[in-house]
């Protein structure tokens, strides 16, 4: 095991890195299997890895209707329910999913819009760190009243205490929304279906 320094040191920056190295079974020569530093874990070569390895994952919901003030205006979506999370902040009510470790995740939306009349023209995309994300956006219109399941997403590397919103605009205020339902537990039983959701996992699991 080796320990080394990772940049000049002085009395404010003393970054190190732990090395570890082995000999390989019937090898007689030394190899690096891993490396520590600050918040990242470099494994080489083909190494097990068991015990409890930390990942950062989670699904939120809104399980309301949603509706726009304003027409070709943007608004973030509230989330006011967590299907699972391990490691993200999250705040009933607010937009912003944050992540506490450094990492490339694949964020993914599933929105169901509900035409009403009118040839509305929906829009809905990811926002990283207050920033839209180019690619991230999905489109979908209704002719009278039909209802559609939207899908989208984008792969985002993202630094500590960076967040993702979903952010939503429709080009008529009075021809569309965002429609969820209520489980219902008696003659056609069936689970609830929110208005929209959003899942955050690293992009190595």
């Amino acid at each position: 095991m080796d320990m080394l320094t990772t940049e000049n040191q002085s009395n404010t920056n003393q970054g190190t890195q732990i090395q570890f190295w082995i000999t390989p079974t019937g090898t007689n020569t030394i190899t690096q299997l891993m490396s520590l530093s600050s918040n990242t874990v470099t494994i080489l070569g083909n190494a097990n890895v068991s015990g409890n390895v930390p990942v950062i994952f989670g699904s939120f919901a809104n399980t309301t209707a949603i509706t726009a003030t304003s027409a070709s205006t943007p608004y973030t979506i509230q989330f006011t329910t967590a299907l699972a999370n391990t490691g993200l902040s999250y705040t009933s009510g607010n937009s912003r999913i944050g992540v506490s470790k450094a990492d490339t995740y694949n964020i993914i939306y599933n929105m169901s819009f509900l035409g009403s009349g009118g040839s509305p023209v929906a829009y809905f995309w990811l926002r990283h760190s207050n920033i839209d994300v180019p690619g991230s956006m999905t489109t979908c219109s209704t002719a009278g009243s039909q209802q559609q399941s939207v899908n989208g997403g984008a792969i985002i590397s993202m630094a500590v205490n960076d967040y993702v919103e979903l952010v939503w605009a429709i080009s008529s205020t009075n021809n569309g929304s965002l429609s969820g339902y209520a489980a219902n537990s008696s003659g056609f039983t069936h689970p609830s279906s929110p208005s929209a959701v959003l899942t955050i996992v690293p992009v190595g699991v």
